[in-house]
């Protein structure tokens, strides 16, 4: 399955199990928070590394012998240019996985499984709802084992599953319930 679709299903999810679980009151959904936290830059160590290594070779610059002058002048433009890469991969990372919470987002409502209020926060519509299986019994809302239900074991912290497993699992919750409506 594509990454992006993999993204997607995650998202859907973390969406649906969060104004699901403050329905019925809107809830505002912070997209840099949610894609943050799913943004895949796998060279963060790197990063830092060559972070720390550039402050020594500067430090090393202003105060170091003739030679590890010479040595820090030599190697400070290719770390500048190795962090500058990183951080723009790094960006890049972060902007993809904001673009891809964003269609989300725009794809749940148009397909009416959530609305946005005129405050800019988002509720569960009544599709939305019924697409999650919850029914209303005896004057509450039943918590069977439900789709919702599902979503939210699913992304739980800690979990056993791999990413690939919770993006395949999510995807086929999310196909039934955009095909089901």
């Amino acid at each position: 399955m594509p990454r992006n679709m993999d993204q997607f299903a995650i998202y859907s999810g973390k969406i649906l199990a969060e104004l699901h679980d403050s329905f019925p009151i809107p809830k505002y959904l912070d997209g840099n928070k949610i894609s943050s936290e799913y943004a895949i830059f796998r060279h963060s160590d790197e990063l830092n590394e060559t972070d720390t290594k550039r402050e020594f070779f500067t430090i090393l610059e202003q105060v170091g012998n003739e030679t590890q002058k010479q040595d820090a002048k030599n190697t400070l433009p290719n770390l500048n240019e190795r962090a500058d890469q990183l951080r723009k991969e790094k960006t890049e990372a972060y902007a993809l996985q904001k673009a891809i919470f964003d269609g989300t987002l725009d794809f749940l409502v148009s397909e009416n499984i959530i609305r946005e209020s005129e405050s800019g926060k988002y509720l569960l519509t009544s599709k939305g709802f019924s697409h999650l299986n919850k029914s209303f019994k005896s004057g509450a809302i039943a918590d069977d084992e439900t789709t919702g239900s599902i979503i939210k074991k699913l992304l739980q912290k800690g979990s056993d599953t791999t990413f690939q497993g919770v993006a395949g699992a999510l995807s086929n919750v999310m196909t039934q319930v955009v095909m089901s409506g």
